[in-house]
């Protein structure tokens, strides 16, 4: 039995450390400005895409200023088809009703690294597909050629809802541990 705690605990020291390598290599890699330094071989024709489904057009310089420049403390996610970050954004149509500013995620997607057929089914498929989203749609930005920005409404959870969730992970970590033959999980 001990064998086994000793071994369990070399794998967690070691998924650890692999995730401490990857979090900083991913610091190391971003950019205070996703704006610059793109080449972009391809073009890509976006009026052959249905935007009516895409919501309200934004100006890159509202992405930026939402998610502080980009800041790093911002950063939720990096994946291989983008960056993640949340921010607040203030935009003409929140102020007019009042609201002042809402708390958005912004996907970026860095189109020299994802291929033209990605992009393009991603684009078609962001209004159907309700669980790949971080929440409710809000808008895009295409503005620069080689960065675009799909904004996304922050769905906030109650402490409710966080409790009913973290008691069904703790539910599944349990069977995971106490399953027969033993299972071995991240």
């Amino acid at each position: 039995m001990t064998r086994a705690y000793d071994n369990w605990g070399r794998l967690v020291g070691a998924t650890l450390k692999r995730e401490e390598l990857r979090r900083v290599a991913r610091e190391d890699s971003l950019s205070s400005s996703f704006a610059s330094d793109f080449d972009l071989s391809f073009r890509l024709n976006e009026s052959a895409l249905n935007f009516q489904d895409m919501g309200m057009s934004f100006m890159e310089k509202e992405i930026i200023e939402a998610t502080g420049n980009f800041s790093k403390k911002n950063l939720i996610e990096h994946n291989v088809s983008g960056f993640l970050f949340r921010g607040i954004l203030n935009f003409r149509e929140v102020k007019k009703s009042g609201h002042g500013s809402i708390p958005v995620v912004i996907k970026i997607i860095d189109l020299r690294l994802v291929n033209e057929e990605a992009y393009k089914s991603e684009l078609e498929g962001i209004s159907k597909l309700s669980l790949s989203k971080p929440g409710p749609l809000l808008g895009h930005c295409w503005e620069n050629e080689t960065v675009k920005f799909i904004v996304y409404s922050l769905s906030l959870l109650d402490w409710n809802e966080r409790m009913k969730i973290a008691i069904r992970v703790a539910k599944g970590l349990e069977y995971l541990h106490h399953c027969n033959p033993p299972l071995v999980h991240g």
